[in-house]
């Protein structure tokens, strides 16, 4: 049965703070407009988790993100734990989830997060309460409601995966999360011409090209909105994957994405920029469905093409990316705004959907929360006569990866460190890998004299091993 020693994890954590302090590292949750508390603004908390998420990738700035992440969370749940279950959260709950597993794979996971997150549970589900509304059939479509929930679902479910969760309630997520796939590709509006009916294409007709798919959003063609919600399907996608099952996408859905694909390429001039070929959408008197040309394809919000980056999602997922015009393969960071009093629309909040997740993942795959099989090993060799503690630890779950060590002077913590020290092939191999497994830690001089005891601590946290003292009769100094 794995055990988790707390109070070591908690020490270890508090002098790792101190090694990564914003005056070391600059890390996005240092940033003046970042917050920890809920604001009860869908913008600017998705900012906030995605500034977070940017930390997590980054072994200098995970810490500081597991702390961030676990504050933001707990002050939600204790003030607001409802809106979860709103509007477009799903956005939030996959940075949350994506964040936790990459904040894990880089040794930072706490059982703090751990309860943090899993409170989120009980309250994310598929929102009602879009303030707007929204049909299929009428000028603002619902795909955004899908799309935007299906990163949540896929995300929650790597975590319980990787956490070793039941099956069944980790199969529930990733189910979910396939269901919002395909009920966004549903959503999307496939048109052939005037008439009552506004949706009046098959997908048979959009595969021949006697039909087209009209993005809508705002009462107006937006190929921003349509062809852009690939990205939310990515971020689904890759989450699926970290949960050990991606996404099946049908031929049907292949020609949807194809469409969208083709909308957006008709609307993107030879300069990369949005035309003002889109259209405005009526509905006359009689019932009648009416397009009116001319509009800017950026639609209100200000939209650009060089905002995405979905080529290599497209080329292995959707059907494949035809070469000539618009690439979505040069994302411009131009577009966004990502300095450290950065908190407008276009920020962090999109910019990891858009570019980070959408692409840099797909070209370059990370690593995410490790598995939890096995506890440490290692021993504690000795302690020289000036203090130095010296042995060596790992965790057989990632063995090129060094994890933590904490010293105990008769039951009373003293000192952590970190095994990143090199080691010879022996050790190398009983880890089953890696080159850096040992430790050499100077004590803090009120230990002389007493009982040093040492613990392995797992890289995951669920556990810990006390390392046998190779010193007789015991080890101290």
């Amino acid at each position: 049965m794995k055990r988790t020693l707390k109070t070591a994890v908690a020490a270890s954590v508090m002098l790792l703070c101190a090694l990564t302090s914003p005056s070391a590292f600059a890390c996005h949750v240092d940033d003046p407009a970042f917050s920890s508390s809920f604001r009860d603004d869908l913008n600017l908390d998705l900012n906030d988790y995605a500034r977070i998420l940017a930390d997590s990738e980054d072994p200098n700035c995970a810490l500081n993100a597991d702390y961030a992440l676990t504050a933001k969370v707990n002050n939600t749940n204790s003030t607001r734990p409802a809106v979860w279950g709103e509007w477009l959260q799903g956005a939030s709950v996959g940075y949350i989830f994506a964040a936790a597993n990459r904040i894990g794979a880089n040794g930072y996971a706490t059982k703090d997060l751990d309860n943090a997150v899993r409170a989120i549970l009980p309250y994310f589900s598929f929102p009602t309460n879009n303030p707007t509304g929204c049909a299929k059939e009428s000028a603002n479509t619902c795909v955004d409601d899908y799309a935007v929930e299906a990163p949540g679902f896929a995300w929650i479910a790597a975590y319980k995966y990787r956490r070793g969760d039941d099956s069944t309630s980790t199969q529930s997520y990733r189910d979910q999360a396939n269901s919002m796939i395909d009920n966004a590709f549903n959503e999307v509006c496939i048109r052939k011409s005037d008439a009552t009916t506004l949706c009046n294409g098959s997908i048979a007709e959009l595969a021949s090209g006697t039909a087209y798919t009209l993005s809508m959003n705002h009462g107006q063609q937006m190929p921003s909105y349509g062809f852009g919600l690939m990205t939310s399907i990515a971020a689904a996608e890759l989450g699926l994957q970290a949960s050990g099952s991606g996404h099946t996408y049908t031929s049907n859905q292949q020609t949807i994405a194809q469409g969208l694909l083709t909308e957006m390429k008709n609307a993107v001039d030879t300069s990369g920029n949005f035309n003002s070929s889109c259209v405005t959408i009526s509905q006359d008197g009689s019932g009648v469905w009416h397009l009116t040309s001319g509009s800017g394809c950026g639609g209100p919000d200000g939209y650009a093409p060089n905002m995405y980056a979905l080529h290599t999602f497209y080329a292995n997922y959707l059907g494949g990316y035809p070469s000539g015009g618009y690439q979505s393969n040069s994302p411009n960071s131009g577009y966004f705004g990502l300095g450290a009093y950065d908190n407008g629309f276009f920020s962090y909040g999109r910019y990891e959907t858009y570019v980070t997740m959408a692409s840099d993942w797909f070209t370059s795959p990370r690593e995410y929360l490790p598995f939890d099989n096995y506890n440490p090993i290692g021993y504690l060799d000795g302690i020289s006569t000036s203090g130095v503690a010296s042995g060596w630890t790992c965790d057989q779950d990632v063995p090129a990866k060094s994890n933590h060590v904490d010293f105990y002077a008769n039951g009373t913590y003293a000192v952590g460190g970190i095994a990143t020290n090199g080691s010879e092939s022996a050790v190398n191999s009983l880890c089953g890998g890696g080159t850096a497994h040992r430790f050499s830690v100077q004590l803090p001089s009120w230990t002389t004299g007493q009982t040093i005891t040492a613990y392995g601590l797992d890289y995951t946290w669920y556990g810990f091993t006390q390392l046998t003292c190779l010193q007789s009769p015991t080890c101290s100094w």
